[in-house]
């Protein structure tokens, strides 16, 4: 059963009727928002593994940024 359906019966059991064409329009922009939230997911769990790689990228400088420091912190000890 389509949601408008399962609403109509809803509405029907309350004793209000309403037009299809509101049913119908309700039901296009509930599903339009549905696939719009599906797509924010699918952005956000590719923004996550962006974040992800970038971090571990940044570990990744840190730790020879520090290996340099320490090598010129070793030549101005000598």
């Amino acid at each position: 059963m389509t949601f408008a359906g399962l609403l109509l019966k809803i509405l029907a059991l309350k004793g209000t009727r309403m037009d299809a064409k509101l049913i119908d329009e309700l039901e296009k922009r509930i599903e339009s928002l549905l696939t719009a939230y599906g797509s924010l997911k699918d952005e956000n769990r590719l923004l996550r593994d962006e974040n992800n790689r970038l971090q571990h990228e940044r570990g990744g400088f840190k730790n020879r940024i520090d290996a340099i420091l320490n090598k010129l912190e070793e030549v101005e000890r000598s």
